[in-house]
């Protein structure tokens, strides 16, 4: 199973960052891959620098562990996630379409990945995010 991680960035409980990949027109959290011998928050901050080079992450805290099919490979996933401070601009890197500050209202515009909805679901849940 692959090892995933997303970083989770909220504003008031209302506004989260999601990205949209390159490829099939989908959109995530900022996140990606583990890669061998890496911790899961250095991945974090690795995947966070490729995706948004002129973020930079302040810090990280751990969320909870999520599993579905990972929307490059299509192949079942487990995804670690952070809340992450951020500071700098959201400009997308060279493998992201689009950087957006979400609300609720826009899930219903995008194709979300099964995985974020998941996410979305528990922070709502747990009280961090309120529609």
């Amino acid at each position: 199973m692959k090892e995933i991680v997303n970083i989770i960035v909220i504003i008031d409980k209302k506004y989260f960052l999601l990205t949209r990949i390159r490829e099939g027109d989908v959109w995530t959290f900022p996140g990606g891959k583990v890669e061998d011998g890496e911790s899961k928050k250095k991945a974090a901050m690795r995947e966070s620098g490729e995706e948004l080079p002129k973020v930079k992450i302040l810090k990280l805290i751990p969320y909870k562990v999520f599993k579905g099919i990972t929307p490059h490979s299509k192949t079942e996933g487990r995804v670690s996630t952070f809340f992450a401070g951020i500071t700098g601009g959201i400009e997308p890197g060279a493998e992201i379409k689009e950087t957006i500050f979400s609300d609720i209202n826009f899930l219903k515009k995008i194709n979300l990945t099964a995985i974020s909805k998941k996410i979305i679901e528990s922070l709502l849940k747990d009280g961090y995010l309120v529609k």
